[in-house]
């Protein structure tokens, strides 16, 4: 079983003759990969290199997941139906609901307390009404709808709406807030639209495809590295356990009759420490 150290020697020996070989061969694809990164050196690109390499050690079976994404990337329609996309508008979609579920209390709250300023009321029941017209959009996918919300929805003011009572003035300022919290989030998300990112996608995929390549030189190469010295690192015997227990088949993994063996002993399995497991 390699150290740490050795370990770390070999990755660098694997990392070196990769970018070597591979650099004159591939000149513009490299090139691609650098500008991608936002870095024209080496460095970017072997740390993207051992970043995709370390994380896809973390996982049981690896080829799944680069096929997912790459297959994510390839066959990229727009953005609003994309894995990312669908991901940033639920992520906006659960903070604007929260937004407006707290404002919609609060404001009832408000609504008979004699003392407020009738002017603070109408300016957060018009960013409660902005709040809506996101969640309505959101709820239909619709990228460039709230793009173009965001281009005109402004955060609630109270010039001009003074207050003398304290604790009414600190429940409408906490309203206040919500509501600039949930517009910056939407705007930063929403900041482009979506032709703009589709077509960074599409032009970044071939970097992305050549990225992975990458790493699957990287770590033939240091297999290798390692089968040469008769070495295993962890994750090494992490993969060899499991390749007894699990096989893919037809890409689900599948227990082996060892595996169904060994489940037929027990009953229970209890696991010390899950939270630390990969």
């Amino acid at each position: 079983i390699l150290s740490e150290t050795a370990l770390a020697l070999l990755k660098g020996e694997a990392m070196k003759e990769t970018l070597e070989d591979m650099l004159p061969r591939y000149p513009a694809e490299f090139g691609a990969l650098a500008l991608c990164l936002g870095e024209n050196n080496g460095d970017a690109i072997s740390r993207a290199i051992s970043i995709v390499y370390e994380y896809l050690r973390s996982l049981p079976f690896p080829s799944l997941w680069v096929e997912q994404v790459r297959n994510s990337y390839a066959n990229f329609t727009t953005m609003a139906h994309s894995p990312w996309g669908e991901f940033l508008i639920n992520q906006e979609a659960a903070q604007v609901t929260r937004a407006i579920l707290t404002m919609e209390t609060g404001l009832k709250e408000l609504e008979t307390e004699p003392d407020l300023n009738p002017k603070r009321y109408d300016r957060l029941s018009q960013g409660l009404e902005d709040l809506r017209r996101f969640q309505t959009a959101l709820s239909q996918k619709d990228w460039d709808g709230v793009h173009t919300l965001c281009q005109t929805a402004c955060p609630v003011g109270f010039s001009g709406a003074a207050m003398a009572d304290s604790a009414l003035k600190d429940a409408t300022v906490a309203l206040q807030q919500v509501h600039k919290t949930a517009l910056e989030s939407l705007k930063e998300t929403f900041q482009a639209p979506s032709q703009t990112l589709e077509e960074e996608f599409r032009a970044v995929t071939p970097a992305i495809d050549f990225l992975f390549t990458c790493v699957e030189e990287f770590s033939a190469r240091l297999a290798g590295k390692k089968k040469d010295q008769n070495a295993l690192d962890f994750a090494d015997v992490e993969y060899a356990a499991l390749s007894l227990l699990v096989t893919l088949e037809q890409g689900k993994p599948t227990p082996t009759p060892l595996a169904k063996e060994i489940a037929g002993e027990f009953r229970y399995v209890m696991v010390d420490e899950y939270q630390d497991s990969n």
